[in-house]
């Protein structure tokens, strides 16, 4: 058993105690200071798996299985070869920006705040979008195809503008940062969706329209890439799909970390509460896992079903509170519209609770 896994095991008796009776300023610091280091040592396990399968097409792409990652785990690409590894059926990297970002950070110390909400199998996070730049993802996604040659493994790449620029220059690094991306990966993800980065919707329309323009001048050179936006919300979801099915993407994915804390606080077991409203007061951040599952299942259903009744081509992608077999069962009885699956915190909780190798056999079957 590796270094990670011990890690993993001892956390995960241990953080119910802290959440419930350490200082909330304490485990923030504590929690925050620790993720990296853990995330370090788990990208060196190599689990030695038959990769569960549950094939899927999509567009011109052959996935394994219909489970992955989420954006935010694997930020530089680092983490491939261990996806690769444990059975998952794709990856995403990122979220990727143009150049190098710090992302958040929690007062002088050097690192992004996080913490477990872990009596309400939930998590925050307001990293803000930490980066080593496109340059460096492309570097790391090339030396794993040519380790590994992967296959039926497509690799995701989540995008959003440099949260450090604004106006042209931001939507100009969006798109340059897809253009370096392109030759490189198998769909993209279009992050408009980031609750720990300022984002405005103002000019939404030219800057899907350049990434589509870019792609498609792509598919003239090589590869067609199909392209994703995520989002928080899907809003007004007949007006949300007939936008986006005239906009040239082919799908959406949804949904990301959310932040409306008086709603989400219902959702958060008591013993977790004194920690929610410490960070959320502080740092603000994005929620995840359980206490948004059941809003990401009925807007990705209802999306689904909007995109029947519009007959748009349009694919999803489910993202939000996935943590087990039950929730996979749900998920794919949605139809052939939702194509895949991501998640993150309920694979945390996996990893810390099961054993590496049947994480994923245990979810895909």
């Amino acid at each position: 058993m590796g270094i990670a896994r011990k890690l993993a095991k001892l956390d995960h008796l241990v953080r119910g105690p802290i959440a419930q009776h350490f200082p909330p300023q304490l485990t923030t610091r504590l929690y925050s200071a620790t993720r990296s280091t853990f995330l370090e040592q788990l990208a060196k396990e190599r689990p030695d798996v038959d990769p569960p399968l549950h094939p899927v097409q999509m567009r011109n792409l052959y996935f394994r299985n219909d489970l992955g990652n989420a954006a935010g785990f694997d930020k530089d690409g680092k983490m491939l070869p261990f996806s690769y590894s444990v059975g998952a059926g794709f990856a995403v990297v990122g979220t990727v920006l143009i150049e190098p970002h710090t992302g958040n950070k929690l007062g002088s110390l050097s690192h992004n705040p996080f913490v477990p909400l872990p009596h309400s199998r939930s998590a925050i996070n307001s990293l803000g979008l930490p980066s080593a730049g496109v340059d460096v993802v492309v570097q790391n996604i090339q030396h794993f195809r040519h380790a590994y040659d992967p296959q039926d493994f497509p690799i995701g790449a989540s995008v959003m503008g440099h949260p450090n620029h604004e106006g042209a220059e931001k939507i100009a690094g969006t798109v340059e940062c897809v253009s370096k991306l392109l030759p490189h990966v198998d769909f993209v993800e279009i992050n408009e969706s980031c609750p720990n980065t300022e984002h405005s919707d103002d000019g939404l329309t030219e800057r899907i329209g350049r990434i589509v323009d870019v792609r498609n001048n792509h598919t003239r050179r090589g590869k067609y890439v199909p392209i994703f936006v995520k989002l928080g919300d899907f809003g007004n979801v007949d007006e949300t799909i007939k936008f986006y099915s005239e906009s040239g993407i082919d799908g959406l994915a949804g949904l990301n970390t959310q932040k409306d804390y008086e709603t989400l606080r219902k959702d958060i077991d008591p013993r977790d509460r004194d920690l929610f409203d410490h960070y959320t007061e502080n740092h603000r951040g994005g929620v995840s896992g359980a206490p948004i599952r059941g809003r990401a299942y009925q807007q990705i259903a209802n999306a689904a079903e909007e995109i029947k009744q519009q007959g748009s081509d349009l694919k999803l992608i489910h993202i939000g509170g996935i943590a087990t077999p039950a929730d996979m069962r749900q998920s794919r009885r949605l139809g052939d519209t939702v194509v895949l699956r991501e998640w993150y915190t309920g694979m945390m909780d996996a990893i810390a609770t099961q054993k590496l190798e049947e994480i994923y056999a245990r979810m895909v079957r």
